[in-house]
């Protein structure tokens, strides 16, 4: 089936004061349906359109009867970028475009204005690297997820002031700045570290008067990359940094295992080989 029935509309808004206008359609390419007759390209504005369809206006509502018009999916290979633009006209004065770049199915049944712009939203043509706004936008609408990440980034401050940065050398600076800010993990309970957690520090609060530990995983099970440095602070009782398995190697002294931190104490553990860390830093025992 190559010719489809697009049923009658009346959605177009029109502020003007004329009761008559002609939508004009042009085909994009020439291109063969499997009824054999050529569709012939025509240009924007020109006498060349493939078929025009007179139109009523009233009330600043144009409606569209209903019309038959060739469908683009169905021609030889080659040509299934095939489409159509439609715009208003009176006489041969332009008034407004309706629709570009459009696809029309090949179906038995007749179809509507929504479902052709339906059908233009998702069924991309594949033999094309030019795509119609309505087709660029479903193809770039962001996902669900998308959206939740976008909202919980903008509970924060850093993810307020991405995204309200003037260009993108305004937002490269802010990320630039931030890669060399230590961003603060607070932990008020026995704290095992994660792989999110490079490059920051680990925050005891004094608001958590007891005694806690924070402990370095072994490399088999977060494998932090060698160079990797995370800062613990605590502000008050005492904190345990110990480690799973692998190494922690005491400066200068050259001890190994678990070092307690004292209130008020900052120390920092480098990574230096895949299961060896090195802690240095003040208030350690």
């Amino acid at each position: 089936m190559s010719e489809i029935t697009i049923n009658a509309s009346a959605a177009e808004v029109y502020a003007g004061s004329l009761s008559a206008l002609t939508l004009r359609i042009y085909a994009t390419k020439n291109f063969t349906p499997t009824t054999g007759e050529e569709i012939i390209a025509g240009k924007l504005h020109s006498s060349d359109f493939y078929k025009s369809v007179a139109c009523t206006v009233a009330g600043g509502i144009i409606t569209i009867p209903s019309f038959v018009i060739d469908s683009t999916t169905d021609a030889p290979a080659n040509e299934g970028d095939a489409a159509y633009i439609f715009a208003f006209y009176n006489g041969d004065a332009f008034i407004g475009l309706l629709a570009k770049d459009i696809r029309v199915p090949h179906q038995t049944t007749p179809t509507t204005w929504l479902a052709i712009t339906t059908f233009n939203a998702t069924a991309l043509p594949v033999t094309t690297t030019s795509y119609s706004t309505t087709q660029a936008d479903a193809l770039f609408q962001p996902k669900d997820s998308d959206l939740t990440a976008i909202a919980a980034l903008t509970t924060t401050a850093f993810g307020r002031s991405l995204l309200a940065g003037a260009d993108a050398a305004a937002i490269r600076a802010l990320i630039e700045a931030s890669s060399r800010d230590l961003l603060q993990n607070p932990q008020s309970a026995a704290y095992t570290l994660v792989i999110g957690d490079s490059g920051k520090q680990i925050f005891h609060p004094s608001a958590d008067n007891n005694a806690r530990t924070f402990t370095i995983p072994a490399n088999a099970s977060v494998a932090f990359s060698i160079g990797t440095a995370i800062t613990f602070i605590n502000e008050i009782n005492t904190v345990t940094i110990a480690i799973t398995s692998d190494t922690l190697l005491w400066s200068p002294s050259g001890g190994t295992g678990s070092r307690t931190l004292a209130a008020n104490g900052v120390a920092t553990a480098i990574k230096i080989t895949s299961t060896k860390w090195m802690l240095t830093g003040s208030g350690l025992t």
